[in-house]
């Protein structure tokens, strides 16, 4: 059993990454889902603009169990370590399995990220990642104060831009519910405030979006309700966010069988 807090997950990239061979991401930050799977796959020394080293699949799309499998266990044109990246990922029978059986016996050749969303506690392919010591299961939840300080301090930095009190509790109330969001308007001031010295609160007023909450649910939700304004208003975060729009229609087809389901039953 391998599983990586989300506050660990430095540690973890630091110390242990290396010596697994299959990893789980998952949780309802789908953006830092995303950035912890690019700063582990930075890791291998894998050249990641090759494409004999790097297969990228959509977890949507795959074809059975095999897909995976295949791909893992192919043997890289040039030779060398391959990586197999599956994106997208949620309650699909053919991952689960693929990991299940990879798990059992772990490529020597090969590594396999799997970036999920926010899997519940008994979700399949969360249980198979929790249960297997050869899985390394890394729960990706969203920032909390201090890892949103340190964020700002960064990026801020980075750019030479200090920034004063008032700013940064303005600042701090519109960040935080995606990562990769959050980076993104942190970015956008930076370039904002370029030529500056400090930021000040007008600054973050000026161009700051709110990206203090992302999720597919909160569109799921609109649609069901039928409320178009609060669909626009996720549609907007979730794509900021960069967070692949097909999520969203994956989300509210499921929603609508588990629906369905629930209707024939009674």
């Amino acid at each position: 059993m391998s599983e990586v807090k989300s506050h660990e997950f430095d540690s973890f990239l630091q110390r242990s990454a290396a010596i697994y061979r299959l990893f789980l991401l998952y949780g309802p930050d789908r953006g830092l889902v995303s950035e912890r799977a690019s700063e582990l796959a930075g890791s291998f020394g894998i050249p990641l603009d090759d494409p004999f080293a790097v297969v990228k699949l959509d977890a949507a799309t795959l074809q059975g169990a095999g897909s995976v499998l295949d791909e893992v266990n192919a043997i890289g044109l040039f030779g060398g370590d391959k990586l197999v990246w599956v994106r997208g990922a949620s309650a699909e029978k053919a991952l689960t399995e693929a990991l299940q059986i990879l798990a059992a016996d772990p490529p020597a050749g090969a590594r396999l990220i799997v970036e999920a969303g926010d899997l519940k506690k008994g979700a399949a392919l969360r249980k198979v990642g929790e249960t297997s010591r050869s899985v390394a299961s890394i729960a990706c939840y969203s920032d909390d104060i201090r890892g949103l300080q340190a964020l700002v301090d960064t990026e801020l930095s980075e750019a030479g831009l200090r920034i004063g009190p008032a700013a940064r509790e303005r600042l701090l109330e519109v960040l935080g519910g995606d990562r990769m969001a959050s980076r993104n308007e942190l970015r956008k001031l930076a370039l904002y405030c370029r030529g500056k010295d400090m930021v000040d609160e007008d600054d973050v007023l000026g161009i700051v979006g709110d990206a203090s909450a992302i999720s597919v649910d909160d569109a799921v939700d609109a649609v069901l309700k039928g409320d178009a304004d609060a669909l626009l208003h996720a549609m907007k975060k979730i794509t900021t966010s960069k967070t692949p729009p097909f999520l969203v229609l994956q989300a509210c087809l499921r929603q609508f069988q588990q629906l369905d389901v629930m209707r024939a039953e009674m």
